[in-house]
């Protein structure tokens, strides 16, 4: 969830300062053509005969978009970039992919031998016997996608052998990289998944395998041999089929991974394989360390929830350092020790004797990992992992980067981080898309590499996408943030179709939304560059025993085209979202009252507001100190909506509701709907509380119940300012059918918009 791909990176020290470019198309002439944009050559062999390259001034083929069914032998200094339209020469790697395929795929030669000083970039690579072959050289292989091979994806061997694989996809192979007595290979930022064998292979050298994904192979995520340094480090190394590290006689540092999911070990150490283990994360793999004749230093890890040991000494020759580890949840142990001892609880770690190594700060508590289940593998706010480290030499940062410099380490592979981050790569991270086909019209729904799409297909579409595969849990007494990266191919932003984001908690009685028009203007509604929108809410509210029953959130983004004025075929896409959440004792002191409604001098302004031709009127209520609304059916909406309030942008207002009802059952509740709306109705805030299941965050008709609902207008609001709304939303039969809800008191609040 957490690896970057900093593409950026790569220009620093890959590009020369010189070269001259070249141009080939599969629409292009080997007879006719000199290789220039409007006289590109047809092969991409044509091209290498034809440049004469130098250190100093490199060739730089640009391919187009096409199959070249070619085998090629790629000479020093000479760069080939694919994924160019020929007429401009745009590139788009995604759009526009070149092809590099052998025309008999069972081929026994490598589709490209690489030399030295070579690059190959934005490349889709298919067939023979090997993608790439790089015999003691030392090419860049950047943002290729490499698949459908014999043996291996990319096979490098000998002492001089260094080749810098970067940001590749590499899948459906047999082996994914393969190293053989390789020098030191750097292999970052790619992913290797669903290959029939290991995703990456080393025999030999001091490779550096840093911010892969590495998941779903049917062998061993890293398998390592007679390695004598070299780094594994800050990988998401997941559901292979064997091992996620494997080393046979290696010393190397491993730290910082993600391990999880694979189905014999996390890690497997055999004949004196005697690495650095240090702040990875093991879960629910086959044994979580596995240990044959193998002594390493274990430091700072969780092994958690592992189908057999946490750490498992299979001889009794293995006597590994233990410092600071958590081994908690382990089904058949926490530790072996000696291939004898069983041990389970904190205190049994001080009986390990592991013949004088060090062995102390190890501890049986749950980590309270954020939810491992579905890949989030960092610590909630109270997990005992959290300052729990020791200061292990050489580990500055954890699996994303942020410091470990402290003097507190937390233990596992991640520091402490209060934030969610969905960027929708590979998989979707569990988003759903979900409609409402009896109501309304379903909109087209797609996937994309980075993005989720909603688009409408008439006046009367409906339909969301949700985390409900992936849901994130919460905490009480937080108040959350929420990025959310939004864009359209509708131009006009008055004719972009509206737009919900929307929290829910799991049980579905406290939710909040943002609702954005496309009124006016259109000022609020995103663009096609995007748009980032700033959402706060505030969940677990009203019952002192809902944080034991609020479960996990829910996040959505909504697409409701419900109006002809709008662009009926109009599209969003949700590019990014980042979920970050900060103690609320830490911010209540910033906030300064703005606005007290108190009621006490009759309706202070605020006037009942229904929709007759629709809905069934509430009676209004106005007590000695108080408002309210009684329903009267079970199609029963209404609401008291304020004076004009005035706001302006770039800061945090928080409005808070004292409400009661005359119901005693609280799963009897009729809906109450908090709302903060612009009037030029372009952005809504709502805080909706709803009496599902116990209805525990409902009003109690004992007291005053305080709901919180937090916003932060956009400069197109402020020179109009808002309504603050009290609705009640009684539509639902289980619920009592003249219920009332009171309202003691508002009070409006500011505060500078927080750090998180």
């Amino acid at each position: 969830m957490y690896i970057f791909i900093l593409s950026g990176l790569f220009s620093i020290f890959i590009l020369p300062a010189t070269a001259d470019d070249y141009y080939v198309s599969t629409s292009g002439s080997d007879q006719t053509g000199d290789g220039s944009q409007s006289h590109p050559w047809c092969t991409i062999n044509k091209a290498i005969v034809s440049v004469s390259p130098s250190i100093s001034n490199p060739a730089r083929i640009r391919i187009s978009f096409g199959t070249y069914a070619e085998i090629i032998l790629l000479p020093p200094y000479v760069e080939l970039y694919g994924g160019y339209e020929p007429t401009h020469w745009d590139r788009d790697i995604t759009s526009y992919q070149t092809i590099i395929s052998q025309s008999s795929p069972d081929t026994y030669e490598p589709t490209v031998r690489a030399s030295d000083g070579c690059r190959l970039d934005g490349l889709h690579i298919q067939g023979g016997d090997t993608g790439i072959f790089c015999d003691n050289t030392s090419p860049f292989i950047i943002d290729c996608t490499i698949d459908k091979t014999i043996s291996c994806a990319i096979y490098a061997s000998g002492a001089q052998a260094s080749p810098s694989i970067l940001n590749n996809t590499i899948s459906g192979n047999k082996e994914g990289v393969f190293l053989y007595q390789a020098g030191s290979p750097v292999i970052r930022y790619n992913t290797i998944k669903k290959n029939t064998g290991n995703a990456i292979t080393s025999q030999g050298g001091s490779p550096v395998i840093e911010n892969n994904t590495l998941r779903q192979n049917s062998l061993t995520g890293v398998n390592l041999a007679y390695v004598t340094s070299g780094t594994v480090a800050a990988n998401d190394i997941l559901r292979n089929n064997q091992h996620g590290i494997f080393s046979y006689n290696c010393t190397f540092l491993a730290a910082n991974n993600h391990i999880a999911f694979n189905l014999v070990s996390g890690i497997t150490c055999r004949e004196y394989s005697n690495p650095r283990i240090i702040h990875n994360t093991l879960y629910l793999n086959g044994n979580g360390i596995s240990l044959q004749d193998s002594s390493p230093d274990i430091i700072n890890n969780i092994s958690y929830m592992n189908d057999n040991y946490g750490v498992q000494e299979v001889w009794k020759n293995s006597e590994p350092v233990l410092l600071h580890n958590c081994l908690f949840g382990n089904t058949v142990g926490n530790y072996l020790d000696g291939g004898t001892t069983v041990i389970m609880t904190t205190g049994d770690f001080a009986k390990i004797d592991n013949g004088g190594a060090s062995v102390e700060g190890n501890f049986a508590d749950e980590p309270l990992l954020a939810n491992a289940a579905c890949e989030f593998f960092f610590l909630q706010p109270d997990s005992p992992c959290i300052d729990s480290g020791y200061t292990a030499s050489g580990i500055t940062v954890d699996f994303s980067g942020r410091s470990r410099s402290d003097g507190h380490p937390d233990v596992g592979s991640d520091e402490y981080v209060s934030k969610f981050k969905f960027d929708f790569e590979d998989d979707g991270s569990g988003w759903v898309m979900t409609t409402v086909p009896s109501v309304f019209t379903a909109p087209e729904g797609a996937r994309g590499d980075g993005f989720l799409m909603l688009r409408s297909r008439d006046a009367n579409t409906y339909g969301f996408w949700d985390n409900t595969g992936c849901p994130m849990d919460i905490y009480e007494n937080y108040l959350y943030r929420a990025t959310w990266k939004i864009s359209t191919d509708v131009v006009n932003r008055s004719l972009v179709p509206g737009m919900r984001l929307r929290f829910n908690e799991t049980d579905f009685q406290i939710g909040g939304d943002l609702l954005v028009n496309s009124n006016c203007a259109g000022d609020a509604s995103p663009t096609p560059e995007g748009v980032v929108y700033e959402q706060f809410f505030r969940l677990v509210q009203g019952s002192s025993i809902k944080a034991d029953k609020a479960g996990h959130l829910l996040c959505a983004m909504d697409l409701a085209s419900l109006s002809a004025d709008d662009q009926t075929t109009g599209a969003l896409f949700l590019n990014g979202l980042t979920v970050e959440w900060k103690s609320l004792a830490l911010l209540d002191s910033s906030f300064t009252t703005e606005t007290v409604f108190e009621f006490n001098n009759g309706t202070e302004g605020w006037q009942v507001r229904t929709v007759p031709g629709v809905f069934d009127a509430p009676t209004p209520i106005t007590g000695a100190s108080y408002l309210g609304l009684r329903s009267v059916s079970a199609n029963t909406f209404g609401y008291w909506e304020s004076p004009p309030q005035p706001v302006k942008s770039g800061k945090l207002y928080r409005a808070r509701f004292f409400v009661s009802t005359d119901v005693t059952s609280r799963s009897k509740v009729p809906m109450l709907r908090l709302r903060v709306n612009s009037i030029i109705n372009q952005t809504h805030y709502d805080l909706v509380v709803d009496s599902n299941g116990n209805g525990d965050s409902s009003p109690i008709n004992t007291g005053w119940s305080v709901y919180e609902l937090y916003y932060n207008p956009p400069p197109s609001v402020e020179a109009d300012g808002v309504w603050v709304a009290f609705d009640l939303v009684n539509l639902n039969l289980n619920d009592q059918v003249n219920g009332a809800l009171l309202l003691d008191r508002v009070e409006i609040q500011s505060a500078p918009l927080p750090d998180f």
